[in-house]
C-alpha cells in the first residue's frame, strides 16, 4: 500500500510564521534592553569612577580643582599666558579634558584609559593648545550616547553650564540640590550625565547619571 506524503497545510504554515515572528520580536527587545544596559554601565563607569578618581587625583597633586572656565585655564599655574576663546557652550568639560592632562601630574587621565567615547560637539575658537598637553585639540569627554558630560565646581554651583548636545540641541545643566536646598557634594564637584534621554533630570526617578547619590523627595 502506498503511502500518501502530507505537506503542511496553510494555517500550519502560518502559525509556524507567527511563532518566528514572536520569537524575533523577543530577540530583538532583549538585544536592545542588552545594548541599553550596556551604555548605562559604561557611563556609570567614567561618571561614578573614572573621572571622580582623576578629579581627586589632580587635586591632591596640585592642590586645586580642575578649572571650568576658559578664565580658569588661562591663569592655571604653569599654563599662564595662555590664549583660549571659547564659545560658552561646553567649556566645563573641554577644560577638564585639557586640565587633565596636565604636564605635571603623575598619571594624568590614566584613571580615564579606555574611557569612551570622546569627541567635541560643538564649534570651538581655541587659539593654542597648553604647551606640554597631549590634547591635539578642544574635545570633550562624552557619555555613551554622545553628550558631554558636565562638570561643575562648588564655586559655580549657582550658575549653569551650557552644552550643546550630539543632535545640536543647546540645553543648560544646573548643580543638583539635595530636597533640603543644599548642593550635593557642597565641598566638591559634580559630574552628571543627562542619560538616554538627554534631558536633566530633578529627581531619583531621572535616568541621568550622577557622581553622588539622590535623596528621594
Amino acid at each position: 500500500m502506498q503511502r500518501v506524503q502530507r505537506g503542511f497545510t496553510l494555517i500550519e504554515v502560518l502559525v509556524v510564521v507567527s511563532i518566528l515572528g514572536v520569537l524575533a520580536g523577543l530577540i530583538s527587545i532583549l538585544v536592545v534592553q542588552a545594548g541599553g544596559k550596556r551604555l548605562q554601565m559604561e557611563t556609570e563607569m567614567v561618571v561614578k569612577t573614572q573621572l571622580p578618581t582623576a578629579v581627586h587625583r589632580f587635586r591632591d597633586e596640585l592642590k586645586k580643582l580642575p578649572p571650568m572656565t576658559m578664565a580658569e585655564l588661562g591663569q592655571f599655574p604653569g599654563w599662564s599666558g595662555l590664549s583660549v576663546t571659547g564659545n560658552t557652550t561646553n567649556d566645563c568639560v573641554e577644560c577638564l579634558y585639557v586640565a587633565l592632562r596636565h604636564k605635571d601630574l603623575t598619571t594624568p587621565l590614566t584613571e580615564l584609559a579606555g574611557a569612551k567615547p570622546f569627541g567635541n560637539t560643538d564649534d570651538d575658537i581655541w587659539n593654542k593648545v597648553p604647551e606640554g598637553s597631549d590634547a591635539p585639540e578642544a574635545k570633550e569627554i562624552l557619555d555613551a550616547w554622545g553628550n558631554p558630560i558636565a562638570y561643575i565646581t562648588k564655586n559655580a554651583y549657582n550658575s549653569p553650564v551650557r552644552l550643546v548636545k550630539a543632535d545640536g540641541t543647546e540645553i543648560e545643566v544646573h548643580a543638583a540640590k539635595r530636597p533640603s536646598g543644599v548642593f550635593y557634594n557642597p565641598d566638591g564637584f559634580q559630574i552628571i550625565s543627562l542619560g538616554k534621554n538627554g534631558v536633566q533630570d530633578d529627581s531619583s526617578d531621572g535616568d541621568d547619571v550622577e557622581n553622588f547619590t539622590r535623596e528621594d523627595e
